[in-house]
């Protein structure tokens, strides 16, 4: 897993939760910004509270080096676009084919097809919300302290 690495001032840490502000990615948009996103572009600091079992060894106002994970491109983009509208297509083909064999009339109307169509859409949904979630556990954001002058 590639991680972008950010610096952030602590703001606060509570019960293990630590509180950053990122910069400003327009203070910071050159070679060492390639926009992970965390920011979401919004102007000025950013707020991000995370979980780190360093916290103890940190205080408020203290600068640290935050490493945030970046999923594969590639895995995010079959995860959000590929596997919907795959399962949105497959869901219903596969339930009109097995309709004709056996007799199921409820594939046979645009009802049907389409209330199957939007089953495969939230089971896509559900398993891209599903690897986010394990992506996310597996590969924390990684802090470091960084030496102040």
């Amino acid at each position: 897993m590639k991680y972008k690495k950010h610096t952030a001032v602590v703001k606060e840490i509570k019960n293990g939760n630590i509180t950053v502000y990122l910069s400003n990615p327009g203070q910071h948009k050159n070679e060492t910004c390639t926009g992970c996103g965390m920011c979401s572009r919004k102007p000025g600091a950013v707020e991000y509270v995370f979980t780190s079992d360093k916290a103890g060894t940190i205080g408020p106002g203290n600068i640290i080096s935050v490493k945030i994970p970046k999923p594969p491109f590639f895995l995010s983009v079959f995860l959000i676009f590929i596997l919907p509208v795959f399962l949105m297509a497959g869901i219903p083909a596969a339930g009109a084919a097995a309709a004709g064999k056996t007799g199921f009339v409820f594939l046979e109307n645009i009802w049907g097809i389409s209330l199957f169509a939007f089953l495969g859409l939230l089971i896509g949904a559900g398993i891209a919300f599903c690897v986010d979630r394990y992506i996310r556990k597996k590969y924390p954001p990684v802090i470091s302290k960084q030496k102040q002058d």
